[in-house]
């Protein structure tokens, strides 16, 4: 199975088992808090998903994590 195929089965499985549901206003508000402070903790995965951004929300998602990554490098450097 495909990296991104695996991502959309995890995601599907905490769903199920959760009954969880973000909307991607509610990704966007994450990352924006994640931006504000690094202590904030998303998987890989996730991050992931947004690789490929389709939508324009998402682009907006993937330019959070770009910064953030970015970020992250410098501080440890």
């Amino acid at each position: 199975m495909c990296y991104s195929a695996m991502v959309w089965a995890e995601w599907r499985a905490y769903v199920h088992v959760y009954g969880a549901d973000l909307s991607i206003g509610e990704y966007f508000e994450l990352y924006v808090k994640r931006a504000r402070d690094p202590k904030i903790k998303t998987p890989k995965a996730m991050d992931a998903s947004f690789a490929a951004p389709r939508t324009d929300a998402e682009r907006e998602i993937k330019q959070l994590i770009d910064h953030f990554n970015t970020e992250q490098a410098s501080a440890l450097e």
